[in-house]
């Protein structure tokens, strides 16, 4: 009788319903398949590869955003002929119509009825290619394809596949025949990435696949029905209550930065989680960390902000790493403080505050310098008192590190504060964080550490 009870109780185990963990590890392979499958056409393009793929199994839809010539389309195909499913390409005119992407209403003259013609929007895998040429009409055609999963034509209501994902690419320095995309429609695209040129080894190595026919096929490598169960994997990715608030926390930073004019509505914030838990899915966890959060953030949120300067958007994944730089992360066992955060706390002192024409900067005088001050105000009285030539010298050193440690912080705080909203209007990549770090910074430290001395 206990032998069979215990039978009994290992086959209840045996039919319960898999964890996420063990959802995640079975289609895990899978997954990193359809990853390989599609770098092994696409030549140094990895990062860009993973972030189309965590958008096509988060569920959403992906904005290629690059000059002609780098790769935009082939990606776009090869994640296409990847999956056994529909596959449909728009090239975007100046000319096309919204009849042209949802389909038309036809008469038939021998039944006498109009019958519904569909239209390429009427796919699995969809791409719009330089979808900023087409005129803001036809763009906003894709508007409910792609936040409702539907078409409205002559008053009926057309349901799209369930597997349905757009990945539209643009060139954002042409600008003679385009229409920039709306915010609105930029608001539907899960993620903005760009690929870049490759390296000259990388280009070297396309180069010799130009000469192999065929190096530029794929074969397909997971099903339509696959692909949904990932889906469905992803949205069962646990996500703690601190990545939660911490998603919260950048989101609600964009909406108070000074260089942001409009930050990320709450439908960002989704997005955000959504693709942080394909991320997860992609590496093998059932559960998201804070770096997925961090590593996605530019690319999800950085198409959505406005900032106050207008640019091209290059610059705009830049505030937001700016703003990653200044929201800390909160974990549930501690609170956690950015680097800016714990230097700020460190010093104690005089805090003095020294108004321009631009802008206010604070400089605070640490204890270390009044002792210094003190001990060189005393051997000038000394030395005055005694005529040693000595003291004089230790106390013209003294003084000369006191100035120093004064106002080296000053001219170096001033001239970063100028230096960085150049940076960010200049749109070159990275030049924010270089601008942050000048040789008068080095100065700092060095007073610093004589005065420590």
């Amino acid at each position: 009788m206990d032998s069979q009870g215990t039978t009994g109780v290992h086959d209840l185990d045996r039919h319960e319903a898999p964890g996420p963990a063990q959802m995640v590890q079975a289609l895990s392979p899978k997954v990193q398949l359809l990853l390989d499958n599609i770098n092994g056409v696409l030549v140094g393009q990895e990062h860009a590869t993973r972030l189309a793929v965590i958008a096509f199994l988060a569920g959403g839809h992906a904005l290629i955003e690059d000059v002609p010539g780098v790769g935009k389309t082939l990606l776009a195909k090869t994640l296409a002929m990847s999956v056994h499913a529909k596959f449909k390409r728009i090239q975007c005119t100046p000319d096309l119509l919204p009849s042209d992407i949802s389909g038309v209403s036809v008469f038939e003259a021998k039944e006498g009825v109009f019958k519904f013609m569909p239209g390429p929007i009427f796919t699995n895998i969809l791409l719009a290619d330089e979808i900023n040429r087409a005129t803001p009409r036809t763009q906003s055609s894709l508007l409910e394809a792609m936040e409702e999963n539907q078409v409205t034509t002559d008053g009926a209501t057309r349901r799209l596949p369930d597997l349905f994902f757009v990945i539209a690419t643009e060139n954002p320095i042409e600008y003679h025949g385009t229409f920039p995309l709306p915010e609105a429609q930029l608001d539907r695209f899960m993620l903005s990435l760009s690929l870049g040129y490759p390296k000259p080894s990388q280009e070297v190595e396309i180069l010799d696949k130009t000469l192999d026919d065929g190096a530029f096929t794929v074969d397909a490598v997971l099903t339509e029905e696959e692909v949904l169960e990932a889906r469905q994997v992803v949205k069962s990715i646990i996500v703690e209550q601190s990545i939660k608030n911490y998603i919260v926390a950048v989101v609600g930073a964009t909406r108070k930065h000074p260089s942001i004019v409009l930050g990320v509505s709450p439908r960002g914030s989704q997005l955000l989680m959504r693709a942080a838990q394909a991320a997860a899915l992609l590496d093998g966890r059932h559960y998201v960390k804070p770096d997925d959060v961090k590593l996605l953030a530019p690319y999800v949120l950085g198409h959505r902000v406005i900032p106050k300067v207008r640019d091209n958007r290059v610059s705009h994944a830049q505030l937001i790493e700016r703003v990653l730089e200044e929201v800390p992360y909160q974990s549930k066992f501690g609170s956690g403080k950015t680097k800016s955060q714990s230097d700020d706390a460190s010093p104690r002192g005089l805090k003095l505050s020294f108004k321009f024409s631009e802008s206010t900067v604070e400089v605070t005088l640490e204890v270390r310098f009044f002792v210094v001050l003190f001990l060189t105000l005393c051997l000038y009285v000394f030395g005055g008192e005694t005529g040693n030539l000595w003291c004089y010298l230790m106390a013209s050193v003294g003084l000369g590190i006191v100035l120093l440690g004064t106002f080296v912080p000053l001219f170096a705080s001033y001239g970063n504060k100028r230096a960085l909203p150049s940076a960010i209007r200049s749109g070159g990549k990275r030049k924010a964080q270089f601008a942050r770090q000048s040789d008068s910074q080095k100065l700092v430290g060095l007073c610093r550490s004589l005065c420590a001395y």
